[in-house]
């Protein structure tokens, strides 16, 4: 019985079967070595598309657990901010050193800047204020998020 490697009638446009050897008095079928080494060449370059896969997935977990604790940060001094009475809030730049504020872990050369403009047209009774969070990345990639809302004197 003859077996047809569908394989490398595929790529060599041939009707090609492994090639008999003779071994302790029987036959035995077994693929050629230029065979092998293209299955291997196939499978190897397979292997490393998959793992490039898995470090990628990796590096974005890590870009977005960050992004995650940068919004959270933010949040955290956004709130903050609402205890301030309307005339103390100024431009600043904060820090995690407040005793009032939760304990939280920074990142990576973390700072967090508060920015405070009153919107034209209201008599300085609206405040535009910018919250902006900095760090760095892994590679020391400068990212920033930043949050923006209107408080209101009242």
């Amino acid at each position: 019985m003859k077996t047809k490697s569908v394989f490398l009638k595929f790529f060599t446009g041939k009707n090609m079967t492994p090639s008999p050897k003779k071994g302790r008095g029987c036959l035995i079928k077994a693929f050629s070595l230029p065979e092998l080494l293209l299955a291997t060449a196939i499978l190897a370059f397979a292997i490393s598309a998959i793992l490039l896969g898995f470090i990628t997935c990796f590096f974005l977990n890590d870009t977005n657990r960050k992004t995650t604790t940068a919004i959270s940060h933010a949040q955290l001094f956004m709130e903050e901010i609402k205890g301030y009475g309307f005339s103390n809030i100024t431009n600043d730049t904060m820090n995690y050193t407040d005793p009032d504020f939760p304990p939280v872990e920074p990142l990576p050369n973390e700072t967090v800047t508060l920015t405070v403009n009153p919107v034209n047209g209201t008599n300085g009774s609206l405040l535009d204020v910018e919250l902006r969070v900095d760090w760095l990345e892994r590679g020391s990639r400068s990212r920033n998020l930043t949050l923006q809302t209107y408080i209101a004197e009242d």
